[in-house]
C-alpha cells in the first residue's frame, strides 16, 4: 500500500468556533487521539516523548478553572516524520496563544516543517515554533492561522470510507479579552474564555454510531436540546435540565424517543436556553 500523509486546513462557518484538520493519515504506524476536555481554556505547550517503539506528541492545557491537564494527540513509529516541543512565551504583556500553523519549504534534509504560530492577546503576530516535520511521499502541507482564536483542543475522527483518520484542531477562545486579577494570580493579563449561550456543531458529521454534542451556558438556567427530522417532527428530547455556567459535552447514541435507532438522513439539533436558540444541521449515515 502506498504511503499517504496529508496536512489540510479549513475554516468552519461556525460563529465563535473554528475547526481545522491538522492531520490526515493513511499509514500503519500513525495514531491520532482526541484531546478535548469540555472546559479547556487554551493549549499551553506540546512535548515529545518516547514510549517503547512509539514517539508520542502530548499537549498540555489550562482549564477554565485555572487548573491544568494534558493528553496525547499523536503517536507514530515510522521514519520520515518528527515532532518537537513548543511552549507559549512567558512574561509577554497581554499573554500569548497558539493560533495556528505555518508551513515552511523543505530543508537540506528534505523535511517540510509545520510551525505553531504564537500571537499576542491583541492578535499581533509574536513568533513561530517548529512542531512537526515530515518528508514522506504524498505529503501535502498548508498554512493555517485563526489569528483571533486560541487553540483549545484536538478532536480525532475516522477512519472514513477511504481509511483516512483525522486530527482536527479546535479553536474556542477569543483573543483580546482580559479579566483583571490580583498580582498573585499566575494567569494575570492572559486570555480568558468568554462564556456565552452557544451550541457548537455536532460531531462527527455525518454521524454513524454516536454523536458528540457540545454547548456552553453563560448563567445558571434550564437547557433543552432536541433532535428534529427534515420534516420538522420531534425525534428525540436529548436533554432538559438545569446547568450552571460552563462548557459541556454529552453523547447521543442516535436513538429516538422510542429507543429505536434513527434512520439515515438529514436532521437538525435545536438548543434553547434563556432567550437563545441555536439550530445545527447534520446527517446520519448507515453502518
Amino acid at each position: 500500500m502506498r504511503s499517504i500523509l496529508i496536512f489540510i486546513f479549513f475554516i468552519s462557518p461556525l460563529l465563535g468556533q473554528t475547526l481545522d484538520t491538522v492531520l490526515k493519515a493513511k499509514l500503519q504506524g500513525i495514531q491520532v487521539q482526541e484531546f478535548l476536555p469540555p472546559s479547556v481554556l487554551r493549549i499551553d505547550s506540546f512535548k515529545t516523548s518516547q514510549s517503547n517503539e512509539w514517539v508520542v506528541l502530548t499537549c498540555f492545557a489550562t482549564l477554565s478553572d485555572n487548573s491544568t491537564t494534558s493528553g496525547d494527540i499523536l503517536r507514530f513509529k515510522i521514519h520520515g516524520i518528527k515532532t518537537d516541543k513548543a511552549k507559549r512565551a512567558q512574561g509577554v504583556q497581554g499573554g500569548t496563544s497558539f493560533t495556528g500553523f505555518m508551513v515552511t519549504a523543505p530543508d537540506a534534509d528534505g523535511y517540510y516543517t509545520s510551525k505553531a504560530i504564537l500571537r499576542k492577546g491583541t492578535g499581533e503576530f509574536y513568533d513561530t515554533i517548529p512542531l512537526i516535520k515530515a518528508k514522506l511521499s504524498g505529503i501535502g502541507l498548508k498554512t493555517f492561522d485563526a489569528q483571533t482564536k486560541a487553540l483549545s483542543g484536538f478532536q480525532a475522527s475516522g477512519p472514513d470510507a477511504n481509511g483516512f483518520v483525522y486530527l482536527i484542531g479546535v479553536y474556542n477562545s477569543a483573543l483580546g479579552y482580559y479579566e483583571p486579577k490580583p498580582p498573585s494570580d499566575k494567569f494575570q493579563g492572559e486570555v480568558r474564555l468568554i462564556k456565552d449561550f452557544f451550541l457548537y456543531n455536532i460531531s462527527p458529521n455525518p454521524v454513524k454510531n454516536s454523536a458528540k454534542i457540545k454547548f456552553s451556558v453563560k448563567e445558571e438556567t434550564d437547557v433543552k436540546i432536541e433532535i428534529y427530522d427534515i420534516n420538522g417532527r420531534l425525534i428525540k428530547e436529548v436533554l432538559n435540565k438545569t446547568f450552571k455556567p460552563g462548557i459541556y459535552q454529552i453523547s447521543w447514541g442516535l436513538e429516538d424517543n422510542n429507543g429505536e435507532k434513527v434512520k439515515e438522513g438529514i436532521y437538525f439539533i435545536k438548543y434553547r436556553a434563556k432567550d437563545k436558540t441555536f439550530i445545527r444541521k447534520f446527517s446520519v449515515i448507515s453502518e
